[in-house]
């Protein structure tokens, strides 16, 4: 099989740890940053793609010789709420006029299927960094921790159901902060803010969750925060959830005494 797969990237860490994780591998990632969402650095590091003129970036993609890809890191939400390439929107308008992140990567896919390019799952490449359901890290979650969790994940499971957002912080029995727009990170910023230490954070995946689309990810920025502000937990979809540098996140839970459960 080709090695060489393409890294669409977005804002955010994970498409530079993408990139370093599949080359440990002996594969041979190329970086397309996407204009106005990845970051300078990154923009120097591939040939860059605008999505406002899609067509003509995966052009470039499929001048390269690159015919798998994989979708890495935040993209600019004008997609949702403002300016559309024209091509996207013939094919929203075909399909009924949804724009829910799901909707869009249906398109995508159908998009990248003309240029003879395949999405591929991130289970297909990176397998060993999708713990399966049990205590990863730490001691079993004591009852207040437990009901915490599972708070959680039911509630994270209806927001995803809704998609509106895959993760959500709880502490002693309430619902502190659901993500949205905003993404993961920055939910645990303004959760913090609003009770301390001692929270506990969900993620998990859609119902109808496609593998090579926004799956749940947990990364060491997300660890750091967890750890700057004092979590208590971390609860993750078991299977699903996508672990950039799974021992030296649990490492630093370990250091940090945060218990990490996925179900």
């Amino acid at each position: 099989m080709d090695s060489r797969i393409g890294i669409i990237a977005g804002g955010g860490e994970l498409p530079l740890l993408l990139n370093e994780a599949l080359a440990r591998k002996g594969l041979s990632p190329f970086l397309f940053p996407v204009l106005g969402s990845a970051s300078e650095g990154l923009l120097s590091q591939g040939k860059t793609i605008d999505l406002l003129h899609l067509e003509e970036g995966l052009a470039v993609v499929h001048s390269q010789g690159i015919r798998r890809v994989i979708l890495a890191g935040q993209v600019n939400h004008s997609l949702a709420l403002g300016s559309l390439p024209e091509e996207v929107k013939t094919l929203i308008n075909e399909g009924g006029g949804g724009r829910s992140a799901m909707e869009l990567f249906a398109i995508l896919k159908r998009l990248f299927k003309r240029f003879d390019m395949e999405i591929v799952p991130y289970k297909d490449l990176l397998p060993e960094a999708f713990p399966a359901p049990g205590t990863l890290i730490g001691m079993p979650p004591c009852e207040e921790m437990g009901l915490d969790l599972s708070l959680g994940f039911k509630t994270a499971r209806r927001m995803a159901e809704l998609d509106i957002g895959q993760s959500v912080v709880t502490k002693k029995g309430l619902v502190v902060a659901v993500e949205a727009l905003e993404g993961t990170d920055r939910m645990i910023d303004r959760a913090a803010d609003l009770v301390g230490p001692g929270f506990s954070l969900v993620k998990v995946a859609r119902p109808d969750q496609d593998p090579a689309f926004d799956v749940p990810v947990v990364g060491p920025l997300t660890m750091e925060k967890l750890v700057r502000y004092k979590a208590a937990a971390l609860g993750v979809e078991g299977g699903e959830t996508l672990f950039i540098d799974l021992p030296g996140c649990l490492e630093m839970a370990r250091r940090s005494h945060i218990t990490v459960v996925a179900e």
